[in-house]
């Protein structure tokens, strides 16, 4: 329990922190409103046994035309309270979003690997829309709630205390049987959540990956699987609407008991002559004031379990850590890398040792290939460069310094990679090209294209640069998608300079073109390729050989031809 209020704390200090001018308006609105509520059943008793029972006219005007500007005041009061919590609640989700986001760039490779993407996704969504919903209205429900109940227990006092001791004991048993309820509910809740979140991950797989689905005809499969989630998330949600529906129904009765007690024995304190009945009127309002703040703080209890799910999964998410170290104060890259030194690397990955006992060294202006059969570490050495995974054993430096003490945003901002899988926003070609960085100039891309032969082919689309590529770049060919990442690379002015089958779209023709037109571009630069097609091979200056995670061979295609060894024999195998 204290866990859940301290996190329900700390999403209200981050609330207030927003705009605490407009949380300080809520608060005054809060207040104003309150007294405001609390005055209306006093200008009540008073028309109905002052005015009424008088038969003072002109006090029925003056008392009547009081109420409506009292009612007035309430509907424009609460018109601006409902503005200003729509801006704070709209703040607070979005920059949720923003540091979910942000904080999901920061995990490990592993976490890549082994995180479902639809549990993402229905923090990001589902969880941040929970707590829109309800967060800071809670608080501000809750406090005048308090206010409110404070106010009536008073007037309560001051009219007829044994009435209200009877208020209270039903009060009492209300609370003892709501605190029951609010338990179950939050354990049912967060069930509820989890499943939730099963769903959204198998209908994420689905859209994200329709197409092969179609091709595999596992349409029915998908089908069968999606249903039998589904049908335990419904059977999980309507066990949860049962129970709030049960918690919701044994107020309303305990509220109507209270009502109707207040009328029996407030009718015969009337008889009995000891209170006017404009007075049992206002008792009644104020009752109603005691007892439906009560209930909206129960009410509040049974929100409290749903958003404290969602803020015990979104602050989880922003919270929990890397398996990478990241020192945000350490060093940052030379603006000159002169060598990438890897010593005695060694790196396993689920009790498999995938690479063993590495060393080499990369300098710029050299063109590098890590050549090898799949599963040799190629790729490995390129994701403990980018420390997605850390080294198991030994150490990567960069200009004699291991790669752990940069800062890792300046680490990964210093190198660029060009992956067989091309990821392209479902933007513009000029913004996939230059990611909305206002330092590359029209006539940079443009100059960039031509080098790598796209710029006919974009210039002849009606829309040019302009042209919306869809999602992923579903309107472009895979050989365009990937010369407008090449592109991006160059225009991004790295230093280390990554080709992950960067090529493979392309046809040997114009990934010769592209690759001798970008052979000046390399010289200052660190250069690694990571190819099976021999026209790529054969271009690097230094071709390195892996197998079962060591290094077997060093050379250029010639000299590694002649020595009719390990690479001698993937070339003759087509193997690259």
């Amino acid at each position: 329990m204290k866990k859940r209020y301290k996190l329900i704390g700390k999403f209200l200090r981050e609330s207030f922190r927003q705009s605490k001018i407009k949380s300080i308006i809520c608060c005054l609105i809060m207040f104003v409103l309150t007294l405001l509520s609390v005055f209306l059943p006093i200008i009540l008793q008073r028309i109905i046994d002052v005015a009424i029972g008088g038969k003072n006219a002109s006090a029925l005007f003056v008392y009547g035309g009081v109420y409506m500007a009292v009612m007035i005041a309430i509907a424009i009061l609460n018109m601006l309270q409902q503005y200003n919590l729509s801006y704070l609640k709209t703040k607070m989700t979005i920059r949720y979003k923003y540091l979910l986001l942000k904080k999901l760039s920061t995990f490990s490779g592993a976490y890549y690997s082994e995180q479902k993407s639809g549990e993402v996704l229905n923090i990001i969504d589902n969880d941040t829309d929970m707590v829109e919903n309800y967060g800071i209205d809670l608080v501000f429900d809750f406090v005048r709630n308090v206010i409110t109940s404070l106010f009536a227990l008073s007037m309560l006092v001051h009219i007829q205390s044994t009435i209200l001791c009877i208020i209270i004991g039903i009060q009492i048993i209300t609370i003892v049987v709501q605190s029951k309820f609010s338990r179950v509910l939050a354990n049912k809740t967060a069930e509820v959540r989890e499943q939730s979140g099963k769903v959204y991950n198998i209908i994420e797989q689905y859209i994200s990956n329709i197409l092969e689905i179609v091709i595999l005809k596992a349409r029915r499969y998908f089908l069968i699987h999606y249903l039998k989630n589904e049908g335990e998330f419904a059977r999980k949600g309507i066990r949860l609407d049962v129970l709030f529906s049960a918690s919701s129904q044994s107020a309303t009765f305990l509220s109507s008991l209270t009502t109707i007690l207040v009328y029996i024995i407030g009718g015969m304190e009337i008889i009995n002559g000891s209170i006017q009945f404009g007075e049992l009127i206002a008792f009644q309002q104020y009752t109603a004031m005691f007892i439906g703040p009560c209930m909206g703080l129960l009410k509040i209890n049974e929100s409290i379990q749903r958003v404290w799910v969602s803020l015990d999964r979104i602050y989880g998410f922003l919270e929990s850590s890397s398996t990478i170290v990241q020192n945000n104060k350490g060093l940052k890259i030379p603006d000159h890398v002169t060598q990438i030194n890897m010593k005695n690397v060694n790196f396993s990955y689920s009790n498999n040792k995938i690479l063993k006992n590495i060393n080499y060294k990369f300098r710029p202006g050299k063109v590098y290939a890590l050549v090898g059969a799949t599963g040799c570490g190629k790729s490995t050495i390129i994701n403990l460069l980018y420390r997605l995974w850390d080294v198991e054993s030994g150490e990567i430096t960069i200009n004699d310094k291991n790669i752990k003490e940069y800062n890792l945003y300046s680490l990964r901002k210093n190198i660029a990679i060009v992956s067989q899988n091309t990821f392209l926003f479902d933007d513009t070609i000029e913004n996939n090209l230059t990611l909305n960085n206002n330092r590359i100039k029209k006539e940079d891309y443009i100059e960039t294209c031509k080098r790598i032969g796209i710029d006919e082919f974009i210039s002849k689309l009606p829309d040019g640069y302009q042209t919306q590529v869809g999602e992923n770049g579903v309107k472009l060919s895979g050989g365009q998608r990937q010369r407008i990442a090449i592109a991006r690379m160059i225009l991004q002015s790295k230093d280390i300079l990554i080709f992950d089958e960067a090529t493979s779209a392309l046809d040997n023709i114009t990934q010769e073109y592209i690759l001798d037109n970008l052979r000046q571009y390399y010289e200052n630069r660190i250069v690694i390729m990571i190819a099976h097609r021999l026209s790529t091979i054969r271009k690097a200056d230094e071709i390195v050989v892996l197998n079962q995670g060591k290094i077997v061979e060093i050379g250029n295609h010639e000299s590694l031809m002649q020595k009719k060894q390990y690479y001698y024999q993937l070339v003759e195998e087509r193997s690259v």
